[in-house]
Parts: structure tokens; C-alpha cells; sequence
């Protein structure tokens, strides 16, 4: 039996979508390049959450630029501040990490909140 594989690198994925069903879901990919998105489909809800806290954690750890700017020159613009304690979201009771205000499930593994 042959399989083939595609890799894809985080850098290329836009963004990660949930489509959550009763027993069964669905994680959608959409690529930067443009093209068919990438479908993990008939998933079982726990897999397809863990599935998506995953995916979700690796884009922004690989999209993230470097904090020294383009070739070690000063970032240009104001220095980003802390968020006030109020616009905050939820912190996962799982992994411990602040999700972003208003949201379902957990970045970093993808838990209920």
C-alpha cells in the first residue's frame, strides 16, 4: 500500500478553523497562497480540539517576528503595552494559558472553556 504526503509549513497557513459538530468535527486550514484549504474532517470532538489548540499555538509561535526587526535594526512604531487587566480573556483551567476575550476553546490545547 502507498500513501503520499503534503507538508505544509506553519508560515504558509492563514488561519485554522473549528467546525464543530454533535460527535464529529471538522479543522480547516486556509493557506496564504490561496488555493482548496486544508480539511482534517470527521474527527471526533476531543481529537479535533486538541487538533486545533495545536494548530492554532504553532501559527503563532512560527508567525511571530523577531523582535530585533529587519536585520537587527530597531523595530520602527511604538513599543507594543500590556494589555489591561480587563480586555483580558479566560485562563484555561488545562495548560494554564490566557485566551484571547470571548473565546470558546483554549490557543495553546485546544480545551473548552
Amino acid at each position: 500500500m502507498k500513501r503520499d504526503f503534503t507538508d505544509f509549513s506553519y508560515t504558509d497557513v492563514a488561519n485554522a478553523i473549528l467546525d464543530k459538530g454533535l460527535l464529529r468535527s471538522t479543522v480547516r486550514c486556509q493557506l496564504r497562497l490561496g488555493g482548496e484549504s486544508l480539511n482534517l474532517g470527521d474527527l471526533p470532538n476531543s481529537d479535533a480540539e486538541k487538533a486545533y489548540g495545536i494548530i492554532r499555538s504553532n501559527i503563532a509561535r512560527y508567525q511571530t517576528p523577531f523582535a530585533t526587526g529587519y536585520a537587527a535594526m530597531a523595530p520602527a512604531g511604538p513599543m507594543p503595552q500590556p494589555m489591561p487587566t480587563a480586555s483580558m480573556g479566560v485562563r484555561c483551567p488545562k495548560c494554564g494559558q490566557i485566551s484571547a476575550q470571548g473565546s470558546r476553546f483554549c490557543g495553546g490545547c485546544g480545551n473548552q472553556l
